[in-house]
C-alpha cells in the first residue's frame, strides 16, 4: 500500500490552508510538518513534552486519547482495504469503487454526531450530502439491476457457445466416432 504514501504526502500542503485544517488562519507548512512529527512520536510513546500532560501519580505522558486517532486511523485503513479485497473477490472491482464512494456522504453525517467528533467539530448536515448519498444509492442500484442482467445473458450466451464448442472438442468427436 505504499501508493498511499504518496497520496498522504501530497495532501499535508491542506493542512496549512485555513478552513481545511480546522483553524480559521493559515499555519505555515513548517507548522504542518512538526505536527505530525509530534503526532506520530506521541503514538510510538515518545512524546514531546509540550505534547504531554501529568496525571494524579506525577506520571508525564501524552495528552488523553492522543493515542486513539492515530490508531484508529490505522486500523480503518487496514480494514478498508481488507474490505475492498472482500468485495473484489466477492462481486467485482466496480462494487469496490460503488462501496467507497458512499465514504464522503458517510463521513459528514458521522460530523452531526456530538458523541463521536466533540462538540467542538459538530456540523449540520447539508441537503446537498443527503441528495448525494442517495444518488450513490440509486446509482448502485441500477447497476446491480443492469448488471445482473447482464450476467444472466452472458451466462446464456456462455451455455449456447459452451454446448456448440463441447461438440467440436476433440474428446466429443472421438465419443461421436467411437459411439
Amino acid at each position: 500500500n505504499f501508493y498511499s504514501l504518496l497520496a498522504y504526502v501530497f495532501s499535508l500542503p491542506l493542512g496549512s490552508v485555513a478552513y481545511v485544517n480546522g483553524l480559521h488562519n493559515s499555519v505555515p507548512m513548517i507548522d504542518v510538518f512538526n505536527s505530525q512529527v509530534h503526532a506520530l512520536c506521541c503514538a510510538f510513546g515518545m512524546p514531546f513534552f509540550e505534547d504531554t500532560v501529568a496525571d494524579a501519580n506525577g506520571v508525564v505522558a501524552c495528552r488523553p486519547m492522543a493515542w486513539f486517532w492515530p490508531l484508529l486511523n490505522a486500523f480503518s485503513y487496514a480494514g478498508m482495504f481488507y474490505m475492498n479485497c472482500r468485495f473484489m473477490q466477492k462481486f467485482n472491482v466496480v462494487w469496490v469503487s460503488l462501496i467507497n464512494s458512499l465514504g464522503p456522504p458517510l463521513a459528514a453525517a458521522v460530523f452531526t454526531c456530538p458523541w463521536i467528533v466533540g462538540e467542538v467539530n459538530v456540523s449540520t448536515l447539508d441537503p446537498w450530502v443527503v441528495a448525494s448519498f442517495v444518488i450513490i444509492i440509486v446509482g448502485i442500484l441500477i447497476h446491480e439491476k443492469n448488471d445482473t442482467d447482464t450476467m444472466q445473458s452472458t451466462l446464456d450466451d456462455g451455455n449456447r457457445q459452451t454446448s456448440v464448442a463441447h461438440l467440436h472438442s476433440p474428446q466429443a468427436t472421438f465419443r461421436i466416432g467411437m459411439g
